[in-house]
């Protein structure tokens, strides 16, 4: 199996998007191994709480700066907590499909 993490900034998330991540994991565990970086940008970590809870059973790190730095600067601090050489980053409402990542990963 092929590890990545996948780096996801977190600026006013909309509601339900850990389902979403979810069903990305369930739909890809059979291939790869994936570690979901959470940056939270501001967003403070108990509005979404309920959320992480959710996501207790799958490998998830999340991280919370103080306040809004910016998307861009998000992602790099997730980029800095990776450990797989594939690292791939979206944004936390995950526009693209599971076929998506599933093409983007196999051209990787």
């Amino acid at each position: 199996m092929i590890d990545v993490d996948v780096v996801l900034p977190c600026y006013q998330p909309p509601n339900h998007w850990q389902k979403e991540l979810l069903e990305l994991h369930h739909n890809l565990k059979n291939h790869y191994n994936l570690h979901f970086i959470i940056v939270l940008d501001g967003t403070p970590k108990l509005q979404i709480q309920n959320a992480l809870n959710e996501l207790q059973t799958i490998s998830i790190t999340c991280i919370t700066l103080p306040k809004n730095f910016g998307k861009g600067y998000a992602i790099r601090q997730g980029v800095m907590h990776t450990k797989a050489a594939l690292i791939i980053y979206t944004d936390i409402d995950l526009p693209f499909t599971v076929h998506s990542f599933k093409s983007l990963l196999q051209a990787l």
